[in-house]
Formats: C-alpha cells, structure tokens, sequence
C-alpha cells in the first residue's frame, strides 16, 4: 500500500477537524475536482476548500467515517467509499429544497488522483442524491415500491463519528 492512502485519511479527517490548512498542503495548488451529484466543480485548492466550507454551512456537523481504501498505486490513484454523515439545518445546497432540521448520511465513492510528488491533482465524487433526498422528506417513494424492493427509507445508519 502507498502513502496516498495514508494521505487521503490525512485529508479526511482534516475534513472532519475542519483542518483546512492540512488540506491546502496536501493539494496542487491547480487541482481540479468535481462532485457528480451536485454538478459541481473547480480548477483550484482554494476552490476545493471553499466548496467543502459551503457543505460545512448545509450540515455544519458533517463527519466522515466507515471508510476503505484501494490503492492503484502504479496508477498514483486511490479510490476510497466513506459514509458522510450530517444534520441538514441550512441553508440549503440545492434550489428548491427547505431545511429540514433531519440527520441524513450517504455512502460516497472519490476518485482521489496524485501527482509524482503524491500532490492531489483530482478529486471525483460520486454519492446518492436521490437517498438524501428521501432521507430529508423532499422525495417520497410509493410505499409499494418500498415494499417491493425491501427498502430501508431512511436507511438506518448508527451516529459513529471517526475512522
């Protein structure tokens, strides 16, 4: 295994500290990122770091945890799933949807890439929105599709805050 996994917890629990320097360091200064639930995205650190503070203004108790890692070291990539964790109390991120004051957590998958001097170059992320929203109360399925595909809405995820 890599340092780049060592490094991408590093940046996660930063998150989770709220530790926007150890992120700066961590990141090319010219880093691009995109989030694919959200349809945003940047060309910059300060802009990664700003775009994680407007979550922080959402759900000011976001946590990251439960998460693994894998190293596709030759490639300088790492792939990592999390839980993201939060109390949505505003405002809200996306148009249309009220604060709901409800604890809400989905899985995410990043696509976290490096440059040869393990820089973050990239960052991807891909979560369910669809799953937040019906966490929040701003989607409801009909009860027989929930019957029939047995799901858990909301789905029950434990408070467990840390690595």
């Amino acid at each position: 295994m890599s340092g780049r996994v060592e490094i991408v917890k590093r940046l996660l629990d930063a998150y989770n500290d709220r530790d926007w320097d150890t992120i700066r360091a961590a990141c090319a200064e010219d880093m691009t990122f995109y989030d694919n639930a959200l349809h945003i995205g940047g060309t910059s650190r300060d802009e990664f770091i700003q775009a994680g503070q407007r979550m922080l203004e959402e759900a000011p108790d976001d946590r990251v945890f439960d998460t693994s890692f894998i190293d596709a070291d030759n490639e300088r990539v790492v792939i990592s799933t999390a839980t993201y964790q939060a109390t949505h109390t505003g405002p809200p991120i996306l148009p249309g949807l009220e604060v709901s004051g409800r604890h809400e957590a989905t899985r995410a998958c990043e696509i976290w890439r490096f440059d040869e001097q393990d820089r973050l170059i990239g960052n991807e992320m891909f979560t369910d929105l669809l799953g937040v929203a019906i966490e929040l109360g701003d989607v409801t399925l009909p009860e027989a599709t929930v019957q029939a595909l047995n799901l858990q809405v909301p789905p029950r995820v434990p408070m467990k805050y840390g690595s």
